[in-house]
């Protein structure tokens, strides 16, 4: 059976599996040990985080407000968007719902949305979010029961990454977990091919299942393994990421903003302790340095200033007795915080079809079908923002010159007749998919007919109550950082 995991890597996604691993199997006699790669964030990165990650640190035993406290991070409520239209368009991605529909008929909030604009609403969607409305207002939404009934809210976070990093390793060394620093590692084979052990100079670990969570490196699936790559090169033009931080901003805004530039898109992340500015560009058409002085447009003062590559894309992230975590077995584009969502997922999958026999893993197929359809679709919705952009430099024509068939047939179905078919194992849900396409100019040529079923008046009213109750709500909403220096407090 299998009795032994080890997982190797570094930062985050190292710690987060670990944990993850240890909570969940040690009733079952599973040990856990790590192998800790030099960590390789600082004082410029910082996790971004959808909403999931919440109940998954609850599930680890994470105290939300000492992470917060500890870390100097903050709350998110989405994402605003500017400039992907030209200079004009702005629009904001809440995590959330938007309304709710009338209980008298069969149609989703949003055929009533489309009906009253073609009758002359001048509302955009997203006003009929809370979530959006507190966030552009600088305001936080707890979720409860009084906060729901107008629109369900909910948010993630930007969490400082050294300091969330440390948070973590301190959690799993407090429950005695062993712990093997090394400056790299070797492995060695067994006659079957599989790993049979880590050896890092000092030490030499065995085990059962390795768990590779060493980022884009990727030491063991494709270092020791040599699993095969599938680039996205093809659909995301950016190839490098500036990164660097500016000083903490007088009020600190629940969400952060994605500012699409002529070759690239230009990211500023706030938190308590500092604001972090990511670039992602094309390195044909803009050298580092040219990539900082468009960095410093964000008129922050930038310091500790580093470029990286970036090539997003795949491998098969269970091969022989590997599970590659993360970056490890997918890297995405920043834009969207899909990288921290994929260590989550990967690592429910993994305990929900942890193997039993240390021989002869038939799960292995089963991760792999699951994780494949997640990360290309998660992929495929970030894809929309490239699509369906109308800059019109050779940054984002080029994004738009291909689009996958899956997400081309979203695309034409929600277009149609404003319905996202939604499959296994989207990362985003309808509201997420509505809020984007919407967003971007996308309209929906038809509704739902059952709309037509709740009369104007009816209509109208319903949509008064749903502004009333988010004026109301947001009214008596705290500003985020108030409600961060009450979260905080010792």
């Amino acid at each position: 059976m299998v009795s032994r995991a080890v997982v190797v890597g570094r930062d985050a996604p190292l710690w987060l599996s670990a944990l993850a691993l240890y909570r969940a199997l040690k009733s079952a006699g599973v040990t856990v040990e790590v192998v800790a790669l030099p960590d390789r964030m600082q004082a410029q990165d910082v996790y971004t985080s959808l909403p999931a990650l919440e109940a998954f640190h609850r599930q680890l035993g994470l105290d939300e407000h000492a992470l917060l406290r500890q870390t100097r991070g903050s709350f998110s409520l989405g994402q605003s968007f500017q400039g992907f239209a030209g200079d004009d368009g702005a629009f904001f991605h809440p995590y959330g719902t938007h309304g709710f529909p009338i209980t008298t008929t069969g149609a989703s909030f949003l055929h009533y949305v489309t009906r009253a604009r073609r009758q002359g609403l001048g509302a955009a969607f997203e006003d009929f979010s809370l979530t959006a409305a507190a966030a552009k207002q600088g305001r936080f939404i707890v979720p409860d029961d009084e906060t729901s009934a107008f629109a369900r809210s909910d948010y993630g976070y930007h969490l400082p990454a050294k300091a969330y990093t440390a948070a973590l390793a301190e959690a799993v060394r407090a429950e005695g977990i062993a712990v093997h620093p090394a400056q790299h590692v070797a492995a060695e084979l067994d006659s079957d091919g599989e790993i049979a052990a880590i050896n890092t100079g000092a030490a030499k670990i065995t085990g059962d299942l390795f768990i590779d969570a060493s980022g884009s490196d990727s030491v063991l699936l494709r270092g020791v393994l040599q699993a095969p790559f599938e680039s996205w090169r093809q659909w995301f033009p950016g190839d490098r990421v500036l990164t660097a931080a500016g000083p903490r901003l007088r009020i600190v805004p629940p969400y952060a903003r994605i500012q699409a530039l002529d070759n690239g898109t230009l990211s500023l992340i706030a938190a308590q302790d500092a604001t972090r500015v990511s670039y992602v560009f094309d390195s044909q058409r803009e050298s580092d340095e040219q990539a900082l002085r468009t960095a410093a447009t964000s008129r922050l003062t930038l310091g500790n200033a580093v470029v990286t590559k970036l090539e997003p894309g795949r491998s098969q992230p269970w091969v022989r007795n590997v599970v590659a975590i993360g970056e490890a077995a997918c890297v995405f584009d920043p834009i969207d915080s899909v990288s921290l969502h994929a260590v989550q997922v990967g690592l429910v999958h993994l305990l929900g079809l942890f193997p039993r026999d240390n021989r002869h893993m038939p799960e292995r197929a089963e991760y792999n079908r699951l994780m494949g359809m997640m990360t290309a679709r998660a992929r495929d919705f970030q894809l929309t923002h490239y699509a369906l952009s109308r800059r019109q430099s050779v940054f984002w024509q080029k994004a738009r010159l291909d689009v996958p068939a899956e997400l081309q047939g979203r695309l034409e179905a929600f277009a149609a007749a404003g319905e996202v078919p939604l499959f296994d194992e989207d990362a985003f849900d309808t509201d997420s998919w509505n809020a984007v396409l919407l967003g971007h100019g996308l309209s929906p040529e038809s509704f739902d007919p059952s709309a037509d079923l709740a009369g104007d008046q009816v209509l109208m009213d319903h949509f008064r109550r749903i502004f009333s109750g988010i004026r109301q709500q947001v009214e008596s909403a705290p500003g985020h950082d108030d409600y961060l220096g009450i979260f905080c407090s010792p």
